[in-house]
């Protein structure tokens, strides 16, 4: 029968330690990333981030008000169907 070493130096919170770090790495590559990729597709060279998701948001609140408008003349379309 194999004996198991267990080394009293070594506990499982230090095994987890190693293993948050790693995660922790990994998601700030991601992170940084992401950040990479967004500013190369969202921005131009005279704008940055923040810009861009402002003309986004410009965009988004457009698009609001035409759908209200067309929910609007549906609602009233099937009002007078019935």
């Amino acid at each position: 029968m194999a004996e198991i070493d267990n080394d009293p130096d070594m506990s499982d919170e230090e095994g987890e330690d190693i293993l948050m770090s790693d995660e922790e790495e990994d998601e700030e590559e991601y992170a940084a990333d992401m950040y990479d990729m967004l500013s190369s597709f969202l921005t131009s060279e005279d704008d940055n981030v923040c810009t861009a998701m402002m003309k986004v948001a410009k965009q988004l609140e457009t698009h609001n008000k035409i759908m209200v408008k067309v929910l609007t003349q549906l609602t009233q379309i099937a009002q007078k169907g019935t």
